[in-house]
């Protein structure tokens, strides 16, 4: 009976990492250093013990009924609802990416002007681009809305990004290796004099799409906070703010509030953001429900890319 019941466990450990967390049976033979057929094997049995159920709920046509049921809360433009079950944040990012990318085929259009925000989900909408195309965004230019971020891999970094999105495009992209806050309000003036960077900050001023994501305050989660701000990320988590949008804060009802570097800050005003033509932005996740939902109350968006489990939440906390 323990044997069985090792077994079991087994089972029921390799299911989970296969569709929980979604690693291949290539990684999990390696965690268990076996082969793939044995993993194969494996959760055939999973599913005939019982241990792995599977249920078809027509999945289609509920996300679609609950992006309607979105766009009609929130007054937007469109939403996209991927699909969600226990998942680890890689996971949720890889889906809201290829969400993203999905979206993108239909409103991509030739010689666009797109501005570039910051996210984790980005190198994963590149990595589905990839395999989803071609689309339609010939000669369109894609422009960083902020500077890069300390201590991040060169792939996330916004220009790159902008690199990564010319190329799927066969378009063109502006470099913008700034950093995101430097040390002196002097510093940014100059920088801002700069024949170069006044070049590519102009191109902020007629954006006919952003694509950005929804940050959160709380310290352990915001990358943009921990690496990028320091120590002054307290003052923002202790004037109770919720969220950012390419790194300009919000309250919980949505209204950006200023905060004391943002004269040493190299990234897009929100009142500047809120110009552009349509905004997308893309964020899911239990940590983020407080931010989407203020970034939704003070229309700083106008297309919401997220998943399922938290567009209920949202409809939930709103009635």
């Amino acid at each position: 009976m323990a044997a069985a019941n090792d077994m079991d466990a087994i089972l029921a450990e390799v299911a989970e990492l296969y569709y929980v967390h979604e690693e291949t049976q290539t990684e999990i033979a390696q965690r268990f250093h076996t082969s793939r057929g044995t993993v194969q094997r494996w959760l055939q049995q999973a599913r005939e013990r019982g241990i792995v159920r599977i249920e078809i709920a027509h999945p289609v046509e509920m996300l679609s009924e609950l992006e309607d049921a979105l766009v009609g809360k929130f007054g937007l433009e469109g939403a996209v609802v991927v699909q969600q079950g226990p998942m680890s944040i890689l996971a949720l990012n890889k889906r809201l990416g290829r969400g993203c990318a999905q979206l993108l085929l239909d409103i991509l259009a030739p010689n666009m002007k797109v501005g570039i925000g910051w996210g984790s989900f980005f190198p994963h909408v590149v990595s589905a681009m990839a395999g989803l195309g071609p689309y339609q965004g010939f000669g369109s230019t894609f422009v960083p809305l902020l500077g890069w971020i300390p201590e991040q891999p060169a792939e996330a970094q916004v220009s790159e990004v902008c690199r990564s999105f010319a190329e799927n495009c066969q378009g063109r992209w502006v470099s913008f290796y700034l950093p995101l806050l430097v040390e002196k309000p002097a510093t940014k003036q100059a920088l801002l004099d700069d024949a170069y960077v006044k070049e590519a900050l102009a191109n902020w001023d007629d954006l006919d799409l952003a694509i950005v994501g929804i940050g959160t305050t709380q310290p352990r989660l915001s990358d943009i906070m921990v690496r990028a701000l320091g120590d002054e990320a307290e003052q923002i988590y202790r004037r109770g703010l919720v969220g950012d949008i390419c790194a300009r804060f919000i309250d919980e009802s949505g209204q950006f509030q200023p905060i004391g570097f943002d004269d040493r800050m190299l990234s897009i005003p929100l009142p500047k953001l809120r110009e552009t033509e349509t905004v997308v932005a893309v964020a899911g996740g239990e940590r983020k429900l407080v931010p989407i939902l203020a970034a939704l109350k003070g229309k700083w968006i106008d297309i919401l890319v997220t998943d399922a489990v938290t567009g209920y939440q949202l409809l939930k906390l709103t009635g």
